[in-house]
């Protein structure tokens, strides 16, 4: 999705911290006001979940007996919950998602409990919600994995993630032609943009995408930080040393003293050790050595 600058945007960094809160009340209004926006949410639940009664009205923000408080919560014609919507940016999951909010859906015909997150961090994000259901006794069956939805146990309840951009878009398609719809929905796919740039995606052995193209960029942001933040305090330098992409990542060559460092992400071990992205390993000669050590995020500053 093309990056949006809308006024909404432009004034919510401004104002509050908590771009969520403000993304969720845009959302509820949005779907609250305009019919044809529910049928896109509806739409989308369909993609995974068949027969799921149409959402007739919208709430945000509606605690539960059982102390659970989903951002949105649909409601069919009946007054039932039919549908709970979660949306992220890049906030972790709370230590009861999804698992409480699955069990506060209705079990009376098909439901779903929607998370909304970036494109970015479906992977990651669809990860670490199967493994905190399944780590609190939930036996998940695929529906469709390329739609990210799941049965839940026995019962007719769903688990389905969808990217602000699927969401928005479908939205979009049901309200062509009401222009205060269109202009509303612009300014909210502005603000989904601008929560996505310019952040530093959070560095979690639970969240953890080595292939994303967004913690590279971040990554690679790091690292020539770090190495810039060395050369100017003058305990490192990088004269005649480039910087060196590599098939498993990306790094620097760092002169500290008389020995040659190389400094950067290495995926493969990312991904077999699961402790950091970072690694460091000194060398005599502009080539990284095998045997890396980890790094802290910490200690790159």
């Amino acid at each position: 999705m093309p990056e949006i600058d809308t006024l909404l945007a432009h004034l919510s960094p401004s104002l509050t911290s908590r771009t969520e809160d403000i993304a969720v009340e845009a959302l509820g209004y949005i779907l609250s006001k305009y019919p044809s926006s529910r049928e896109g949410l509806d739409d989308i639940v369909r993609s995974g979940v068949a027969n799921v009664k149409p959402v007739a009205q919208v709430r945000t923000q509606v605690s539960g007996r059982d102390g659970t408080r989903p951002d949105l919560v649909g409601l069919d014609e009946g007054e039932t919950e039919r549908v709970l919507v979660e949306a992220k940016f890049w906030a972790d999951l709370t230590p009861r998602q999804p698992a409480a909010y699955l069990d506060r859906l209705a079990d009376d015909g098909p439901a779903a409990l929607l998370f909304v997150a970036p494109e970015e961090r479906i992977a990651s994000l669809w990860r670490a919600l199967r493994s905190s259901a399944e780590q609190a006794g939930k036996r998940l069956s695929d529906v469709d994995a390329e739609r990210k939805c799941t049965h839940v146990d026995d019962t007719q309840r769903h688990l389905l993630l969808v990217s602000w951009t699927g969401l928005l878009d479908r939205m979009a398609a049901r309200t062509r032609g009401e222009p205060e719809a269109e202009a509303d929905i612009l300014q909210l796919r502005g603000l989904a943009d601008s929560a996505d740039e310019g952040r530093f995606l959070p560095i979690h052995r639970k969240d953890i995408s080595p292939d994303s193209s967004r913690h590279m960029r971040d990554l690679k942001r790091l690292i020539d930080a770090a190495t810039e933040r060395g050369i100017a305090h003058g305990w490192a330098s990088r004269k005649g040393l480039n910087r060196t992409p590599r098939p498993y990542g990306y790094g620097r060559y760092l002169m500290l003293g008389d020995r040659c460092v190389w400094f950067g992400v290495n995926t493969e071990r990312w991904e077999r050790d699961g402790k950091t992205p970072l690694w460091r390993s000194p060398s005599t000669s502009p080539t990284p050595e095998p045997g890396s050590a980890p790094v802290s995020p910490g200690q790159a500053r």
